[in-house]
């Protein structure tokens, strides 16, 4: 098992191939700086989804034109995810350091820290535990989708479950 050595370095779970569970590999890998509109997040919890797996098998075929043709391109899985902000890129703002969130992620829930859009991030309040917000932002975002779709609407700070801006992103827990 890899060893932390270095503030630069961290544990993660790598995919270098399509397959299942035991396609990942315990690693060590860079911790990446925050880029214009990103944060840079450490992990308190991941949730996994059906995405998490569809990604990380490849299947069907027609994910790979879009997440990597003969290996995922984001190599860490881990969609879903309660973090503390650790660092803003430029031009962020309502984010800022040492602040608890829940989001969605463009993958890397499974290794110590994680790039993370902003918009994507909203507070996770303190009586809701990290666990249980990690699990939110897809599958509460989808189920909040198909309510809006239902037409059964959730009033304004109604504490409702998911929901957010491109469909996925955390917006309950307010």
């Amino acid at each position: 098992m890899p060893v932390q050595t270095s503030t630069q370095t961290m544990p993660a779970w790598r995919q270098h191939r399509y397959g299942e569970a035991d396609a990942l590999v315990l690693e060590d890998a860079a911790v990446p700086a925050p880029a214009r509109g990103q944060v840079l997040v450490r992990l308190r919890a991941t949730g996994l989804n059906n995405g998490d797996i569809r990604v990380m098998r490849g299947e069907p075929q027609l994910v790979r034109l879009a997440f990597g043709l003969r290996r995922p391109r984001q190599p860490v899985r881990g969609m879903d995810a309660a973090a503390t902000v650790v660092a803003v890129g430029e031009g962020v703002t309502g984010v800022a350091v040492g602040d608890e969130v829940v989001g969605a992620l463009p993958g890397g829930g499974l290794a110590r820290y994680a790039l993370a859009l902003a918009e994507r991030l909203v507070p996770r309040p303190a009586e809701l535990d990290p666990v249980l917000a990690a699990a939110l932002p897809v599958a509460g975002g989808t189920a909040w989708q198909a309510l809006d779709k239902a037409g059964i609407g959730v009033a304004a700070g109604g504490g409702a479950v998911g929901g957010g801006p491109a469909g996925g992103s955390a917006r309950a827990c307010s």
